[in-house]
């Protein structure tokens, strides 16, 4: 953890679904960790940035131990559980990213969206700067990503839709009960 040491504040990006609205880099407090995350604290309070109580965390990378550049470092997407029913519009910039990360996703995702980093090296976790440029479909850790996701056809879904999957089919493969048929 000695490349990562603790910062009191790590930044963030906001992605509007409306193309042509900036996106943007905002900050927040690595003083609540894992338990009390200050990214989540804002995402859940914050209704300016269209998110709202309910939010879904997308995987985009996960943490690796394999040593290089990205070494116990991910970046994960969060946008609002909400949105199917919002009729809120596609945001074509994350559908772009994902593409160039080599993700599929099931469906679109929609209406504002946030990325974000952190390192997990099993004892210490901790978020770490996601700056604009690391938006860019050529930056260092999308390559990696999309080398990553090479022939796997890596889905892009939610931590609700895995959720909700997992509750419709028991361990043996037969429905749950009460599950949609």
């Amino acid at each position: 953890m000695a490349a990562h040491a603790a910062a009191s504040s790590f930044a963030y990006v906001y992605i509007p679904a409306d193309a042509n609205e900036p996106m943007a880099e905002h900050s927040a407090s690595n003083q609540g960790g894992l338990e009390n995350d200050d990214l989540l604290v804002q995402l859940r309070g914050s209704h300016a940035m269209g998110m709202g109580p309910n939010i879904d965390i997308v995987a985009m990378t996960v943490p690796s131990p394999k040593p290089g550049p990205f070494q116990h470092l991910a970046v994960s997407l969060y946008k609002s559980g909400n949105t199917g029913a919002s009729g809120l519009p596609p945001n074509s910039r994350v559908m772009g990213l994902m593409s160039a990360c080599g993700m599929v996703s099931p469906e679109p995702h929609r209406g504002p969206c946030v990325i974000s980093r952190y390192f997990d090296d099993d004892d210490a976790w901790l978020r770490v700067d996601f700056k604009l440029a690391d938006c860019s479909s050529d930056a260092s850790w999308v390559l990696a990503a999309k080398a990553s996701n090479a022939g796997r056809g890596a889905k892009g879904s939610s931590l609700s839709s895995i959720l909700n999957m997992q509750n419709a089919v028991n361990i043996d493969g037969s429905a749950a009960a009460g599950a949609a048929e």
